[in-house]
């Protein structure tokens, strides 16, 4: 059972993202320490996927009415 679970938490983990909201300009910006992901191709704090940043833009929107 705990194998099980050890392996949910590291998917859930993949998906887990960090920005900032700038709120002056409403804008995301992409840079957080959390985003450090060598095993993800992700060696820096800035999300350098195109496809992950527009799927994080996304939920951020939607989670905060829009922007």
């Amino acid at each position: 059972m705990n194998a099980q679970l050890e392996k949910s938490a590291r998917r859930r983990q993949r998906d887990i993202w960090g920005v900032d909201l700038s709120v002056f300009t409403q804008e995301i910006v992409f840079e957080s320490i959390i985003n450090i992901r060598p095993s993800q191709n992700n060696r820096s704090m800035i999300i350098q996927s195109n496809q992950i940043r527009e799927q994080v833009s996304q939920i951020t929107k939607q989670l905060l009415g829009g922007l």
